[in-house]
């Protein structure tokens, strides 16, 4: 099988990632989109009836397993889906599965206080919103201006204008938060390799170990904050949307070196329609703390996107 649009060192990497029994049919995903996914937005009046007016509109949406309120449509009806009234609405939020888990897997309380500290364009925010609703309280940090700006009108769009914003750099809000958050969702910025689409050049011709070098260091200085901003008993999700284990069980691995002994990785349920492997405990002859093996990474198929996975416990105090 040639995979010559994709970058060679990328393919050889994953041939070293993934069991053998996954390589191919992961590989084969990189040829095709998946279908498109989207979930009920309730803070928007998104319902069952939302799903009577899609099949109305000749839309005809699949219930993924694991999930409520997660349905598919196969990726020829994407551009009527986009164009349907109840997206318009805002009563649906398309989004990827994989992306929709982290949320789910960081389950927060109606009162606590959430901290989504990479949130741009929302996804994520919106989903933690829906969650906790207006009993809890969101802060949600963007950078870049840009993204920023696009954040607050996404969130005002789909219903949770209450989620409190931050334009600030995410590697310094620990310094005026410290222990702060009863939650903490950290979906960093990452390679993307997830995304990789053969047939779209955009997807990876800025890929290169160059780049994943440069996502290190700011995952593992956001990570930090992270840390930082989470209170004792606390839980942080960390997650990426990339396969480079450098950004994954690595950055897991360092920030365990720092504060170990008052964090612990826990087990994280996985949904049945999901394909995964546990955290990897060796790359390239270093070895990881073996508690990163309880780290997912979602295989992709026709649904699901490559995802990595991480859940904390905050045992103790990180400050001082």
């Amino acid at each position: 099988m040639s995979h010559s649009r994709l970058p060679e060192p990328f393919i050889s990497r994953m041939h070293a990632i993934l069991q053998q029994e996954w390589y191919e049919s992961v590989i084969r995903t990189f040829s095709h989109e998946k279908v498109a996914a989207f979930r009920l937005n309730r803070m928007n009046g998104g319902s069952s009836e939302s799903l009577s007016h899609l099949e109305h509109e000749g839309i005809d949406p699949e219930p993924v397993e694991g999930f409520d309120d997660v349905w598919t449509v196969e990726t020829a009806q994407r551009d009527s889906l986009l164009r349907s009234k109840e997206f318009e609405e805002a009563k649906i939020y398309v989004q990827n599965v994989s992306s929709m888990i982290p949320p789910l897997v960081l389950d927060p309380q109606k009162e606590d206080y959430v901290l989504d500290l990479a949130a741009a364009p929302g996804s994520k925010t919106i989903q933690l919103a829906d969650i906790v609703g207006q009993t809890g309280q969101i802060l949600a940090v963007e950078k870049i201006r840009k993204r920023f700006y696009k954040l607050q009108d996404n969130l005002a769009r789909n219903g949770a204008g209450f989620v409190k914003t931050h334009m600030g750099d995410g590697e310094r809000v620990w310094k005026r938060n410290m222990e702060a958050f009863d939650c903490v969702l950290l979906d960093a910025p990452c390679s993307t390799e997830g995304r990789f689409l053969e047939s779209d050049p955009e997807t990876y011709h800025y890929w290169s170990m160059r780049k994943v070098k440069e996502m290190v260091r700011k995952q593992s200085r956001l990570l930090f904050s992270a840390v930082q901003c989470l209170k004792p008993g606390g839980t942080l999700v960390y997650s990426t949307c990339t396969f480079a284990p450098e950004e994954n069980e690595g950055v897991v691995d360092r920030i365990l070196q720092q504060f170990g002994a008052n964090l612990s990785i826990e087990e994280i349920e996985m949904p049945e329609s999901a394909q995964w492997m546990n955290g990897l405990t060796s790359w390239k002859h270093k070895e990881f703390d073996r508690h990163v093996e309880r780290a997912r990474r979602i295989l992709p198929d026709h649904i699901y996107e490559g995802f990595f996975i991480c859940k904390f416990k905050k045992t103790g105090s990180t400050i001082g």
